[in-house]
């Protein structure tokens, strides 16, 4: 894949977000805790790649490609950073499950244009977006 930049996510293989723009990672400090910030200024190579061509800029356990990603890689990160693993695969499912919603919520928001392309572009999106979406679920299963 070449466009000038990495691509990442923060449920990587799942979003797709390109250019590492979440790489700029925050911490939030309240007395003696802290917590990841939430991830800001993201945005999807999904309508530009095929999910095959989906390369992260941060790997997965040993993965940098989306499509080899699975729910024991997810795991390995997780047991390597002392977190509980199922805990994140119910996280990430989680997310994966509230982004058709938001995107029908986003398509519902965004003013019509008038252009017959915006339509084409946006159910084009939807179908890539919903074979993504299934392709994730089924690899956090393995």
């Amino acid at each position: 894949m070449s466009t000038g930049c990495s691509t990442s996510s923060s449920a990587p293989g799942c979003w797709a977000r390109p250019c590492l723009h979440a790489k700029n990672l925050s911490v939030l400090l309240a007395g003696s805790s802290a917590r990841l910030a939430p991830a800001y200024d993201i945005a999807s190579a999904l309508p530009y790649y095929h999910r095959r061509e989906l390369k992260l800029a941060l790997k997965i356990d040993s993965h940098y490609h989306v499509h080899k990603i699975a729910g024991r890689h997810w795991r390995r990160l997780a047991d390597a950073v002392g977190i509980d693993g199922h805990a994140v695969l119910r996280r990430i499912r989680s997310l994966v499950d509230a982004v058709p919603d938001a995107f029908e919520e986003a398509v519902a928001t965004t003013p019509d244009t008038g252009a017959g392309e915006d339509l084409v572009f946006i159910t084009g999106l939807g179908e890539r977006l919903h074979d993504h979406l299934a392709a994730c679920r089924r690899a956090l299963d393995h």
